[in-house]
């Protein structure tokens, strides 16, 4: 069995010839001069190769995943999320595939980041946290602007539809808001994301209400009366 000398890192190749530390000075990874199970008898640049195709699928993943948290703290549209996220999953999904390989040179930030990425994106996916974070931050500027309303409804301006409110864009807090609209019931929808038909509102539900909103695909309830809803 060669000697330590004549071995390689288990984790990138390197050559451990000379060193007076047993930690490889290529990725850090530190093994025992003692024990061949620690380190390999040849290079294995396959190994270098793999992780060099990795890194960039993860800051590409990392870059994603930071997209879907803004886009969704906006109201972006759920469905369209959803859709990338399909899309985009064999990329998200082919670096967590590396993680479990300790033979592979990954420092463990990255194979950290490899595991936040797609949770990052399957829970703001699941749970629209990113929203209900970002609303209860405005949720007094929403409070006000329903009260200011309901104290002085403004009629809807020409050409818009039925229980509009306010056809133009303004803003409430952070949020871009691109139209206000009112159930029968007295309910005050703040639209987010999409158009005529439909899209991601913030609701303001009077106690008793026959419905919540026009429509809706799901309803979550932020609490004091008011829902994130998503109108198809």
């Amino acid at each position: 069995m060669p000697g330590p000398l004549d071995r390689f890192c288990l984790g990138c190749g390197h050559a451990l010839a000379g060193l007076h530390s047993p930690t490889c000075p290529e990725c850090g990874r530190g093994f025992d001069p003692d024990d061949p199970r620690t380190t390999v008898d040849s290079p294995k640049p396959w190994r270098r190769t793999i992780a060099a195709l990795v890194r960039p699928l993860i800051v590409f993943n990392v870059l994603v995943a930071i997209s879907v948290v803004v886009a969704n703290g906006r109201g972006f549209d759920p469905l369209l999320g959803y859709l990338i996220a399909i899309g985009l999953s064999p990329v998200l999904l082919l670096p967590l595939a590396a993680v479990p390989f300790p033979s592979l040179p990954l420092k463990r930030r990255w194979r950290v980041l490899a595991v936040l990425a797609p949770l990052a994106i399957l829970t703001t996916l699941l749970t629209d946290w990113p929203v209900r974070v970002a609303f209860e931050f405005h949720r007094s500027s929403f409070v006000a602007e329903a009260d200011r309303i309901r104290a002085n409804p403004t009629p809807a301006a020409t050409g818009a539809g039925v229980g509009d409110l306010r056809s133009g864009p303004t803003r409430v807090g952070a949020f871009s808001v691109l139209q206000i609209r009112e159930t029968p019931d007295g309910n005050l929808g703040f639209q987010l994301t999409g158009n005529a038909g439909g899209g991601v509102y913030l609701v303001e539900a009077k106690p008793g209400s026959r419905f919540i909103w026009w429509n809706t695909n799901w309803e979550t309830d932020l609490g004091g009366g008011w829902w994130l809803v998503y109108q198809d």
